[in-house]
C-alpha cells in the first residue's frame, strides 16, 4: 500500500526511523538499524519519535510518496522506491552501511552518514551473493565457521546444521567430504527458500538464533510462527534484551 514519508530521524546511533502515513490515514514507523552483528529493518504501528534527542535526517526525502519496496536478489540492500523515481537505499552491511537518498539516475542526493563526501557520487550497486561455492573450494573446510566463510549465503547456523546432519555434531572432529557439504548445504538453502515459518531459539532472557529452518543442534527453547510474525517477535525480543544489557 502507498504511504507518505512524513519525516526521517535518528534517535539511536547508526539507526534511522521513517515516520509514514498510510493511504488509510494510519501511522507506521519503519526502523532501520545499520549497526551490530544483525542489521535490522522492521516496521511498527504508530509513531515512536522521542521528545528529545531525535535528530532530523534525509530531509530532502520528506513528503515523498512510497510506491514500492525492492530487495535485490541475494543482496543485503533494501530500496524504497518513490512515485518520482527517487529512492531510499539502505545498505545493511560492512563499513559502508548507510541510508542513501538517490535520484532516478541513482546518484546520491543525500545520506544519513558522511553526506558531505557522498553527495553527487554514484550509489553502490547491488552485487548478488553467489548461490554457493564449488566443490573444490570446500576441499579444506573442516568446521562450520570455515564453511560459513566460504559460503556466506548459508550462514553459521545452517553451516552448523550441515555438519550436524552429516556427523551428528555441530562441531565435528571427523573430516567431511566436500561433495557432501555441498549437497546438504544446497538442500538446506532450497528448503529455506520455500519455508513459510520462522524459528526463534531463546533462553529465558535473550534470543539465541533466528532461522527459517529448525536447528536441531541448538540447545535452547524454540517457538515457530509465520515468518512475518516471527521476525517482529525476534526483533522486539532482541531489542529488549539489548536494552536490558545496556542498562544493567
Amino acid at each position: 500500500h502507498k504511504a507518505t514519508l512524513l519525516e526521517a530521524y535518528s534517535q539511536h546511533r547508526r539507526e534511522v526511523s521513517l515516520a509514514l502515513r498510510t493511504a488509510s490515514g494510519t501511522f507506521l514507523t519503519l526502523h532501520v538499524r545499520l549497526q551490530g552483528v544483525t542489521p535490522l529493518v522492521f516496521a511498527a504501528d504508530g509513531t515512536h519519535k522521542a521528545r528529545k534527542n531525535a535528530a532530523p535526517v534525509l530531509a530532502s526525502a520528506w513528503g515523498s510518496t512510497l510506491q514500492a519496496v525492492e530487495v535485490p536478489d541475494r543482496e543485503r540492500m533494501v530500496d524504497i522506491v518513490m512515485q518520482t523515481g527517487d529512492r531510499l537505499r539502505f545498505v545493511l552491511f560492512g563499513p559502508q552501511a548507510n541510508a542513501l537518498w538517490l535520484n532516478p539516475s541513482q546518484e546520491i542526493q543525500d545520506a544519513f552518514l558522511n553526506a558531505g563526501s557522498l553527495v553527487g557520487r554514484a550509489a553502490p550497486a547491488p552485487r548478488p551473493t553467489p548461490w554457493g561455492p564449488s566443490e573444490a573450494a570446500l576441499a579444506d573446510v573442516e568446521s562450520p565457521k570455515a564453511l560459513a566463510k566460504k559460503w556466506p549465503l548459508l550462514g553459521l547456523e545452517l553451516a552448523q546444521r550441515v555438519f550436524f546432519e552429516l556427523t551428528g555434531a555441530s562441531e565435528p572432529t571427523t573430516p567431511v567430504a566436500p561433495a557432501e557439504l555441498l549437497r546438504v548445504g544446497t538442500d538446506l538453502l532450497e528448503q529455506a527458500q520455500r519455508s513459510t515459518e520462522g524459528f526463534i531459539y531463546q533462553t529465558k532472557w535473550r534470543p539465541v538464533a533466528f532461522s527459517l529452518l529448525p536447528l536441531p543442534h541448538v540447545e535452547a527453547d524454540v517457538q515457530s510462527y509465520p515468518i512475518d510474525v516471527a521476525v517482529r517477535k525476534y526483533v522486539r525480543f532482541s531489542l529488549s534484551a539489548s536494552a536490558f544489557e545496556t542498562r544493567y
